[in-house]
């Protein structure tokens, strides 16, 4: 079985190319006084503009498609650099106009809209707050150190930022009140408790600190 990023680079590599396709044509345009009919393709090869224009073509609905669903899931969001007009798309229910004639149909549209707004920051949240979760638990099980020099909690993680500083994870309980409220906004859970420390990091080895 090939392994997932093998598909997710070849998927990047074809958008890439597709995405230089104008170029390409620009190019094929300028070198075809001279007698060059393509770069890749043989000279007897026909329609090689036009099929690399629908290719083009159906790039960019692909990449609206995708920009809209990102954004839907909560991967874009209204701050994200370039794509965040997608977020705004998707949350006005992927293009579709909020001029109705009808009262009745205006106020069902609106109803939709509010409930896909909902929707979308529900999963928005929920994906911000599984990224913190990960980055979380990468801390406390890869970086974090239990046997550390420094003092801190007995259940506590300890990361050495400098000389003077240190930054403790700590595993928390979270109530099931709790965790029904976070669940009902689309949050998930982060048990681990993060504290910066800059009063001088004392070692239990040495008999001075600092």
């Amino acid at each position: 079985m090939l392994p997932t990023w093998f598909f997710i680079v070849s998927l990047i590599t074809l958008v890439m190319l597709q995405a230089l396709l104008p170029f390409y044509l620009i190019l094929l345009v300028i070198l075809k006084p001279f007698g060059v009919h393509g770069l890749r393709h043989k000279p007897e090869h026909q329609y090689v503009l036009s099929t690399a224009f629908l290719r083009y073509l159906w790039l960019v609905k692909l990449f609206i498609n995708l920009s809209a669903m990102a954004a839907k899931v909560g991967v874009i969001t209204s701050d994200t650099p370039l794509l965040g007009p997608s977020y705004t798309a998707a949350s006005q229910g992927f293009f579709e106009s909020n001029e109705e004639d009808d009262p009745a149909r205006a106020a069902v549209v609106d109803a939709s809209h509010h409930a896909l707004q909902q929707e979308i920051q529900r999963n928005t949240n929920s994906f911000r707050s599984a990224k913190k979760r990960l980055l979380a638990e990468f801390i406390y099980n890869n970086e974090a150190d239990s046997r550390s020099r420094c003092a801190h909690p007995d259940d506590a993680r300890v990361i050495e930022i400098n000389d003077f500083e240190i930054l403790t994870v700590t595993p928390v309980v979270i109530d099931e009140s709790e965790q029904q409220k976070m669940k009902e906004q689309g949050s998930v859970p982060i048990p681990y408790q993060f504290r910066s420390s800059d009063q001088g990091v004392r070692f239990f080895e040495n008999t001075f600190s600092w």
